[in-house]
């Protein structure tokens, strides 16, 4: 079976969201895309392949990413988006259920994902891994104790992926974080300048950009913030 030659990109959490926007922008710039998501549209938008994916479970991370390479030949960048949330509860109140529950889905799928694309992907002597972070892994604020755990996760990210970078570099592989500030799906200025937010549209630009960058240059933790 032939394959087209235009890049492949595996999005992780594209039904909603910031996922969605992931899924226009990487379309709209010529990527084939496999968007994964518990719970795929009944119909597909922008010529996009959808997959159901539940990440916090492994054998349907394996699955997912099985599927990839054998429908398209190859997946040349896999962003790392879906997210859980525990926040509004804090460190004594929280359950043991929904600690599992965040750390899978924010902090060990993320992980497995990267393994077994690094392991299907490293011979290309290509590819990129795109982890979505978050603000909330790095400030200190006097209520983050209502996030702690989604913060931990988020921040295991960032370490995780510096260190990714280094052990898969030899492949021809980059791994990269992308820690946004608030984000909402506007793009009105001034709504986004009173919230202290930047778009969706704009950090999904930002992750195509940062596919496109070659030559002997690494982008670690690109941190945003909104301009004013």
């Amino acid at each position: 079976m032939a394959h087209s030659h235009n890049p492949v990109v595996m999005v992780t959490g594209a039904s909603h969201g910031f996922g969605s926007s992931l899924v226009k922008h990487f379309s709209a710039s010529g990527y084939q895309v496999l968007a994964t998501a518990r719970n795929p549209p009944s119909e597909s938008t922008y010529g996009v392949t959808w997959q159901a994916l539940d990440v916090s479970s492994y054998d349907q991370c394996s699955r997912a990413i099985d599927f990839g390479f054998e429908k398209f030949g190859r997946i040349d960048v896999l962003v790392n988006n879906a997210s859980g949330y525990t926040g509004g509860v804090t460190v004594a109140e929280i359950s043991r259920d929904d600690i599992d529950l965040e750390i899978d889905i924010t902090l060990k799928a993320p992980i497995y994902l990267s393994q077994l694309f690094v392991n299907r992907a490293r011979h290309q002597k290509s590819g990129k891994i795109i982890f979505i972070s978050s603000i909330a892994a790095l400030l200190r604020e006097p209520d983050c104790g209502f996030y702690s755990v989604y913060s931990a996760a988020k921040a295991g990210l960032i370490r995780f992926a510096e260190c990714l970078n280094s052990d898969i570099v030899s492949y021809g592989m980059q791994a990269h974080v992308i820690v946004p500030c608030n984000m909402r799906d506007v793009s009105d200025q001034a709504e986004l300048e009173k919230e202290k937010a930047v778009s969706y549209d704009s950090v999904a630009r930002l992750a195509v950009q940062i596919t496109r960058q070659e030559g002997n240059l690494s982008l670690g933790n690109v941190i945003l913030q909104p301009a004013r």
